[in-house]
């Protein structure tokens, strides 16, 4: 029996960002943050990397990277919310591996993670519309 998967689309990402305060401006185009949210009993984490550099309370991020050594690579993400939740996976998929190696650092993150704190899904999100890192 196939485990079913839940997984974010840009129109899901998109929808949550009106959610999390939507700002638009007619002559600059649509601008959103989205703050790093962590569901433990759901085993998931999203949020923009901008929205978490951004932020005034010092405490959100959320990030992914990889490690190789001469023999083996794996990949890692994290991510904690500004009341200190955090959830994290790891990942040997090189599926998994390719994507986290291009994400871009101002997109949106997503990711799933399983009992054993592999990564299940990894998602990775580039558009106007999210907030850059600032200084």
């Amino acid at each position: 029996m196939k485990q079913r998967t839940k997984l974010f689309t840009p129109l899901t990402l998109v929808a949550l960002a009106a959610l999390a305060g939507l700002e638009t401006d007619a002559s600059a185009g649509s601008k959103a943050m989205l703050p790093v949210q962590v569901d433990l009993p759901h085993r998931m984490a999203y949020g923009a990397a901008g929205s978490a550099r951004n932020a005034a309370d010092l405490v959100q991020s959320i990030y992914c990277f990889t490690n190789a050594t001469s023999y083996s690579i794996y990949g890692y993400c994290g991510a904690m919310t500004a009341d200190g939740v955090f959830g994290s996976c790891y990942t040997t998929d090189a599926k998994m591996l390719q994507l986290i190696q291009v994400m871009a650092s101002d997109g949106v993150f997503s990711f799933y993670w399983d009992e054993n704190g592999q990564c299940t899904n990894v998602l990775s999100y580039r558009g106007s519309i999210w907030d850059p890192k600032q200084p």
